[in-house]
């Protein structure tokens, strides 16, 4: 960072002496290397996308690094790691609250802000104090723009933060996003999906969310959709129904798609074919519904017996099924 000085009119002395000071201190720190891991840069597409990244229904901070490449800053929020870099800037969305912003001049004392931001509102934050090491303060948006603007191409760059974006989040909403991304399901995910806006998320871990929540609501639409439709049919015509379903799945040896064909006609309770039961545990063997298998292909033989058709392949079917449950 290069802002060092406010501009005091009549000191033109003294902030000629302060730059001769600060321009002596770089020379000598330009010499040693700093034992600092630095956060990388993002590309230049995606930081495009990150600088025109729509904000409104959240909240966001945007903060300077600074420093010598010998002695960058570091940036904690919250005392969670944002970043390490002697150049740059780091944007983060937040969800509205207070927080506390902690920056440190490597190996000098850390500084700390306590700020509250609203829905839709950005706030920006800059070293304020005449020396590099100088605590970090609030300033407006035309004054980090045209800081921005002034740097460097080297150091008009948006830095990628230590943390996925949901590290940010208060503690109980960083819980919800930890239960649907160890287990994700309808039940742990919905929550973080209904409450938390998204652009609070990781972009993987968002799409991983999405497409369990959506995927999953759009089953459940689908399901209730058919229990209407199939409510207004008579029962034979729904027999009818899923016995066709049921023949083209097994042509094909889709297990997976005649399984549902199979649990309807049961639920029927309408007279069924003799052999039903026999493909039924087939079906279930094949997808790996052993103890099911079990249970459908024991019915199957006990009710029909030695006489049965499949009777052999029967047999067969139940030591194979038993072979795996061991």
């Amino acid at each position: 960072m290069w802002r060092f000085f406010p501009v005091v009119p009549g000191c033109v002395i003294t902030r000629c002496l302060h730059l001769l000071l600060v321009f002596t201190l770089s020379v000598i720190a330009s010499g040693c290397a700093s034992n600092a891991v630095l956060n990388e840069p993002v590309s230049t597409e995606q930081q495009d996308v990150l600088l025109a990244e729509d904000l409104s229904e959240v909240a966001a901070i945007s903060v300077p690094f600074g420093g010598y490449e010998s002695e960058p800053v570091t940036i904690w929020l919250n005392d969670v790691a944002v970043g390490t870099q002697h150049r740059g800037l780091v944007r983060l969305p937040l969800l509205p609250g207070s927080y506390r912003l902690k920056t440190q001049l490597e190996g000098h004392e850390s500084n700390e802000l306590m700020f509250t931001i609203r829905q839709g509102q950005e706030l920006y934050f800059e070293n304020v104090g005449p020396w590099i090491w100088s605590p970090y303060g609030e300033i407006s948006r035309h004054e980090f723009q045209e800081w921005f603007d002034n740097l460097h191409w080297y150091s008009r760059v948006v830095i990628e933060p230590s943390r996925p974006r949901h590290d940010y989040l208060p503690q109980a909403e960083q819980q919800l996003v930890k239960a649907c991304l160890d287990q994700p399901s309808l039940e742990t995910c919905a929550p973080v999906y209904d409450t938390i806006p998204h652009v609070l998320i990781a972009p993987a871990e968002r799409q991983t969310m999405v497409t369990v929540v959506e995927s999953d609501r759009r089953a459940v639409a689908a399901d209730e959709r058919r229990r209407v439709l199939e409510a207004s049919l008579p029962k034979e015509v729904l027999v009818d129904k899923y016995m066709i379903a049921l023949r083209d799945a097994l042509a094909a040896r889709n297990y997976e798609k005649a399984l549902p064909a199979f649990e309807r006609l049961e639920e029927l309770e309408v007279p069924l074919d003799p052999d039903f039961y026999y493909f039924y545990g087939e079906a279930l063997h094949e997808t790996g519904r052993q103890e099911e298998a079990l249970e459908a292909t024991g019915k199957y033989l006990r009710e029909q017996g030695s006489q049965a058709r499949f009777y052999e392949d029967a047999l067969q079917l139940l030591n194979q099924i038993q072979e795996v449950l061991g």
